[in-house]
This record gives structure tokens, sequence and C-alpha cells, in this order.
């Protein structure tokens, strides 16, 4: 790589912005794959990263044989829900904030912290950060001149742009490794974008900007484009594109890719598990569906919505349905000389 074409960067700054690490050469801008696995030969993990390793029961040579894949994972949530911020002219630093609503979201900002400290930036645990009136868990990495690179020239954020509002320009990505193609996608699916609709049998991905980007990624990682379409959302009164999947078997091949990361084993990644997993209401045996019946006219009582609904019949009888039997129960209810709307007053 000639030093003509090439900006001089060191790992991290002090305070008073004096280069600190190892001093290596990287490109103006990115015109292959192939620089961009030279850039990642240069870097090593940090101390901290065996702890990590040890706390997902991964083996101290998962780093050598996984690196591409840990990469693409940072991409995908630095263009979802982490915060990235500009700490001067030359450095970044990623800041990662998650709901307290599910435990796994623990294993999330861990992993993500693993994939951070892999290429030499620390990231590590905070204390949980307060939001309004509930407690988010977070992670800091520490400020690199290596972020801000990657942010700006690997995915083609200039200063002025942002993930929430403008798409990346990474072209190079479609020509990398499968490795790195399916830990991009997972980032993104893990990252606060994606939502398993158990009812209408449909999987939604909001990367509002980037959104034909991760279409084209998903056809080209499954090689079937059946049901993995683009529709338009009115959000803040805009027209936004989302993905949109409805297909069944692209569905669960988009489980065995998988678009979840299996070692996270978050809570949606659980779901959409047990989702394509699951036996159909119409195969169930009668006197199952009775069952099954039974317990949705006790949540209708109790007004609990469809989603939680039909995420409680997965997990506890592994049976999958769609609106129609809910609506036809609640119709039922109302048949019945007013008794749903008596039934529910009386449980409430």
């Amino acid at each position: 790589m000639s030093v003509f074409h090439s900006i001089s960067l060191y790992k991290k700054l002090s305070n008073h912005g004096i280069p600190k690490g190892k001093l290596i050469y990287t490109p103006i801008k990115i015109t292959s794959y192939s620089e961009i696995k030279q850039f990642l030969n240069f870097l090593q993990p940090t101390q901290e990263t065996q702890s990590y390793l040890k706390k997902f029961n991964l083996p101290s040579n998962f780093l050598k044989s996984h690196k591409l894949y840990l990469f693409g994972y940072i991409l995908g949530v630095l263009i979802g829900d982490a915060t990235k911020t500009r700490t001067s002219q030359r450095s970044m630093f990623t800041d990662h904030s998650l709901s307290q609503k599910h435990l796994t979201n623990v294993r999330f900002g861990e992993f993500f912290s693993l994939c951070v400290n892999s290429i030499g930036i620390k990231m590590w645990k905070r204390r949980d950060k307060k939001r309004g009136h509930l407690y988010q868990y977070r992670w800091t990495s520490e400020s690199s001149p290596h972020l801000l690179y990657i942010f700006e020239k690997m995915l083609g954020m200039d200063s002025d742009k942002l993930t929430t509002y403008d798409s990346i320009n990474a072209e190079w990505i479609k020509n990398a490794d499968r490795e790195l193609k399916i830990g991009f996608v997972q980032g993104v699916f893990d990252s606060d974008g994606s939502k398993i609709h158990l009812m209408g049998r449909y999987l939604r991905v909001y990367t509002y900007p980037n959104s034909e980007f991760l279409q084209y990624l998903l056809i080209d990682l499954i090689g079937d484009s059946e049901g993995i379409k683009l529709r338009e959302i009115w959000k803040n009164g805009q027209r936004l594109k989302i993905v949109w999947i409805r297909n069944i078997n692209n569905i669960k091949k988009l489980f065995q890719l998988p678009v979840f990361s299996h070692y996270v084993n978050s809570y949606r990644y659980q779901l959409l598990k047990a989702f394509v997993q699951a036996t159909t209401f119409q195969k169930a045996t009668p006197l199952l569906k009775a069952k099954i019946r039974e317990e949705i006219t006790q949540k209708l009582l109790r007004d609990e919505g469809y989603q939680s609904i039909a995420e409680s019949i997965l997990f506890s009888y592994n049976i999958r349905f769609n609106k129609d039997v809910i609506d036809t129960i609640k119709k039922h209810l109302r048949e019945k000389d007013g008794a749903y709307s008596r039934k529910r007053n009386t449980v409430a």
C-alpha cells in the first residue's frame, strides 16, 4: 500500500490528542474487500478479550477462526442501535444501552463488547443507565481513531451523516466472505430493529435507510428471493422502507442461517426458533385445541394483546396459529349475550 494513497492511523489518542499505540497505514478510500482484510490483519485483541471468551464458553482460538464474523457483527450493530460519538476530528467511541425488559440483552451487550475487544478497542460494562423512570444496561468503548476510521471509511458515514437517516456506503460488503456477511446481518437483526409477528407469520426489519442493502444480502445468503420484499410504511410523516419476509420457507432458511446470533441466544432468537419448529394449530389434537381455546379465552378476558397471547401459547404448547383463531374466539364470546363484556369487567 503506497503511503501516498494512505493515511497514518494510531490505535488511540491521549487526553491531550497525542497519538498512542502502533502506527499503521490505511487507505484514504476503501476500494476493495482485500483492503478490509489487510486492515484487520494489523489489529490485535485486547487483554480483556479472553475474559469475554470465557463468558461465552468459547475457546481461545475462536478469535482467529472467526475474525471476519466478529468484525461483520460490529458493523451491523454500529448501523443499528449503538450510539456513535466523535470525541474529536480523529477519534470516536461507541456507547451501547439496552432495555432491561429481557435478561438476554445482557448477553447481547457482552457479545458486542467481545467483538469490539477482538479488534483491539477496549469496551466494558458500566453502571446501569436511568432513562426516564426505567433503567438500561450499558456498555462503553474507549475512544479510538480505529473506530472512527471504520465508521467513516468502511461504512461511508461522513461527519454530517447519521445511521438513523442516511444509508451506508459499503458496497465492498457484497464481495466479502460469507462469514462477514452473516456477522453483519446478525448485528443488524440483534439490534433493536426487527420484530417477529406471530399472528401474521412474517418478520419485519426496520433498517430504514439500509433496507435495500439488507434485502440484497439476505437474498444473497439464502439464495432465494421469494417472500423477501420491501414495503413502505408511514413513520413520523415520512414514507420509509422496511424489509418484509413472509414466506415461511424463507423464514426457516433465515433461522438456519441464522439471522439472530446463536451465541447471543437473545429473546428474539428463541422466539424465532420456537416459531419455525412449532406445529400449526390445525394439526393439533382435538383435546389440545380445546385446551388452547380455553386458555386464549381467559387471556382475552384479561385484555392481553394478540402478540402476547401468541407468544404464550407458542412457548407453552409448541403451537403457532394465525389471527383468525383468536378472532373466532372473540366472536363466539360476543355472541353469548354480551358475556365477553361482562366477564372482562368481572376479571378487571
